[in-house]
């Protein structure tokens, strides 16, 4: 049991893992709201509006300013050069995702750029 007033800290990196993925939940939840949106023609105050009233947009808005803080949690402890390619791992889960979630198509190059993105991303967390 932690002594009165001792604060336990959030490892840098699971504050790092947990930014990813929340910017990653963020990014479904907004193409899930332009899914029910539709195509935007032009930059216009009804399009406007139609985005920024649909739930899903708004919540991935959310998920995204949480990510953001959380990224700066890890910033604050860990060096740039490791915790920005590290966040590239998005990158990564946001393309299986789409394929597994969202039936995206996703072509055999694609698959390659992710994997060579995942490699590079486990070479700075090997230095």
């Amino acid at each position: 049991m932690p002594k009165e007033g001792r604060r336990t800290m959030v490892h840098p990196f699971a504050l790092l893992l947990g930014a990813v993925c929340l910017g990653v939940v963020g990014q479904l939840l907004m193409k899930s709201g332009m899914n029910q949106v539709g195509a935007i023609e032009r930059f216009a105050l009804g399009a406007l509006l139609r985005i920024f009233s649909n739930p899903f947009v708004i919540l991935g808005f959310a998920s995204y300013g949480i990510s953001s803080i959380c990224y700066l949690m890890a910033l604050s402890r860990l060096d740039l050069s490791v915790a920005y390619p590290t966040a590239g791992l998005g990158y990564v889960m946001v393309l299986l995702i789409s394929s597994v979630v969202l039936r995206e198509p996703v072509t055999p190059l694609r698959w390659l750029g992710v994997l060579l993105i995942f490699a590079g991303v486990w070479l700075v967390g090997r230095s």
